[in-house]
């Protein structure tokens, strides 16, 4: 497992230059660029920035961020998958204010004009997210001032001020943020079945195309995906799952493996699907599924 931080910055810097990558901090993300639009991406050596006329993302990425491939089982008998770049749990907390709080002009705001907006914490985030709001409409400013300590989660006035006035919305963590000009971040689906390594907290996460509606998926980037894991994923992930397809492929029978131990309870099943993925289906591979995967 490689987890130099030259590695791990070389990733995102690959990532960052894929527009159709998503890129979510407590489950939301930008909206994506419009039709023929070309995003403003800048890299540096702590992450970088991209910017559209719908919003824009920074990553500021510290020395012992770790980043870890993840997986899920889904629903549809497939899976999701996403990279997680994670910092310590202690380092990666957030201030955890509850109730709506006034921070200041958002002098960290990708736009210049943006940076006399005033930011509003609302106090809805997870320890490792904050949720916020900004404007320069004295109005909505006056509005949500009145407002200082109530919270914002049971508040339909105050998200109905805030939607009224078009006011863009941030999320922000340790290793970075996401604006929306003007309406609310979109959500990703699934992100609360990608657990970080434990001790650890996320703080960011990358998610490439995975599948189109029909459930046909993207070899290319399924097979990104496996190198990274094959990088940064624990060493035990990769030992298992080439001793599950060895055992297949020689037309082993279920069970067989006594000597292999999954790293996560669902790791047999998550290799079994993505087996068929890779080489089809077979009655070796069917007697495993019927054994071990009831999705």
């Amino acid at each position: 497992m490689r987890n130099a931080f030259s590695d791990l910055l070389q990733v995102v810097h690959d990532y960052l230059n894929d527009p159709e990558t998503r890129w979510p901090i407590a489950g939301r993300t930008m909206a994506p660029t419009p039709s023929g639009e070309n995003p403003e991406t800048r890299l540096d050596y702590t992450g970088g920035q991209v910017l559209t006329s719908r919003g824009a993302m920074r990553i500021v990425l510290p020395s012992n961020t770790r980043l870890a491939p993840c997986e899920a089982l889904s629903d549809d008998g497939l899976w999701v998958q996403a990279s997680l770049l994670c910092l310590p749990a202690e380092e990666a907390a957030m201030a955890q204010r509850r109730g709506l709080s006034e921070l200041g002009y958002d002098l960290l705001a990708a736009r210049p004009e943006d940076r006399l907006g005033t930011l509003f914490d609302l106090g809805t985030g997870p320890a490792e997210a904050e949720f916020c709001v900004r404007s320069a409409d004295p109005a909505l400013l006056a509005f949500l001032r009145k407002h200082i300590g109530q919270d914002a989660a049971s508040s339909p006035e105050i998200m109905a001020a805030v939607e009224s006035a078009q006011a863009d919305h941030v999320v922000q963590s340790r290793l970075g943020r996401i604006e929306s000009y003007g309406a609310a971040l979109a959500p990703v689906d699934h992100m609360e079945r990608l657990i970080p390594p434990e001790g650890f907290l996320l703080g960011l996460a990358f998610i490439s195309p995975q599948r189109m509606a029909d459930g046909a998926m993207d070899r290319a980037t399924f097979e990104a995906f496996r190198i990274l894991q094959n990088s940064f994923a624990e060493p035990a992930l990769w030992r298992f799952r080439n001793a599950v397809t060895e055992a297949i492929r020689n037309g082993a029978a279920p069970g067989s493996l006594t000597d292999a131990d999954p790293p996560h309870p669902d790791t047999l099943r998550l290799t079994l699907r993505q087996i068929e993925y890779t080489d089809g289906p077979s009655e070796t591979l069917a007697a495993w599924r019927t054994a071990f995967d009831s999705a």
